[in-house]
C-alpha cells in the first residue's frame, strides 16, 4: 500500500470513528478499528525512515562496487572490450510524428542544425537564439569534439543544463544515471548525466560516483 493510500484510509477510519462517537454508538467492536488506525499511523510515520534506510543500503552497495567498476573501465581502453560495457541494444531512430506533435503541445521546439564548414558557430548560439539560459535536457552529437566545444560551454556559468549526454560531463559535477548502446555502431554509446544541483529537483538519490577515478 502506498503512502498516499495509507493516509487516505487512516483519515476515512478516523472520520468513521468520530461519527460513531458523536452518535453515542461506541462499542467494543470498534477496538480492532482503533488498533488498525494505530498500526497505519505507525507505518506512515516510519515510511520516510524506511526510504532513507533503503537509499543508504543502495549507496553502500554501489560504493563497494565502485573500485571494480574503475578497474574494468581501465581495462576496456578506447578500442576494445566494449562488449563488457554494453548490455542493452536499442537502435536509434528519427523522432516520430507523434513525438513532434507532443513537443508542439507543450510549446517545445525541434530544430535541425547542420554541420557547417564555417567556423565560429557555438553551442551557446542555440541558447542565445531562443533567449534561453537554462535547459532541463541537452542532447547533442558533437562528433567527438566534447573537449573543445561542450566542456567550455558547460563551464560557462551563464548557462545551466540539468541533464547531459556526454561522457566528459563527470568532470563538471555531473553524475552518470543511464547509458545505452548505439545499435548502428557497437563501439559507440549514449551516456546520460545529471548535474548535482538538479538532483533534488528530479528526486534523484546519488549512489556512488566513480568516473572521476578512471
Amino acid at each position: 500500500m502506498t503512502q498516499l493510500r495509507i493516509v487516505v484510509v487512516s483519515l476515512l477510519l478516523l472520520a468513521a470513528v468520530a461519527v460513531l462517537y458523536l452518535g453515542g454508538l461506541k462499542s467494543v467492536k470498534l477496538e480492532p478499528i482503533y488498533n488498525n488506525i494505530a498500526e497505519l499511523n505507525r507505518v506512515v510515520k516510519n515510511l520516510t525512515q524506511i526510504e532513507e534506510i533503503s537509499n543508504a543500503w543502495m549507496r553502500d552497495y554501489y560504493t563497494k562496487q565502485a573500485l571494480e567498476r574503475v578497474t574494468q573501465l581501465h581495462n576496456i581502453g578506447d578500442s576494445s572490450g566494449f562488449q563488457i560495457l554494453y548490455n542493452v541494444i536499442v537502435p536509434e531512430r528519427e523522432q516520430q510524428k507523434g513525438t513532434k506533435e507532443s513537443y508542439k503541445r507543450i510549446n517545445g521546439k525541434l530544430g535541425v542544425i547542420h554541420i557547417s564548414n564555417e567556423e565560429g558557430h557555438r553551442i551557446e548560439d542555440i541558447f542565445d537564439s531562443n533567449n534561453d539560459t537554462f535547459a532541463d535536457i541537452l542532447k547533442i552529437d558533437v562528433e567527438g569534439a566534447e573537449m573543445t566545444t561542450l566542456v567550455p560551454f558547460l563551464s560557462n556559468r551563464k548557462y545551466r543544463v540539468c541533464q547531459r549526454t556526454s561522457l566528459y560531463c563527470f568532470m563538471l559535477n555531473y553524475a552518470l544515471f543511464s547509458y545505452e548502446v548505439n545499435g548502428n555502431a557497437m563501439e559507440a554509446c549514449e551516456y546520460c548525466f545529471i548535474h548535482a544541483s538538479c538532483m533534488k529537483q528530479y528526486g534523484v538519490v546519488e549512489l556512488k560516483r566513480y568516473l572521476n577515478d578512471v
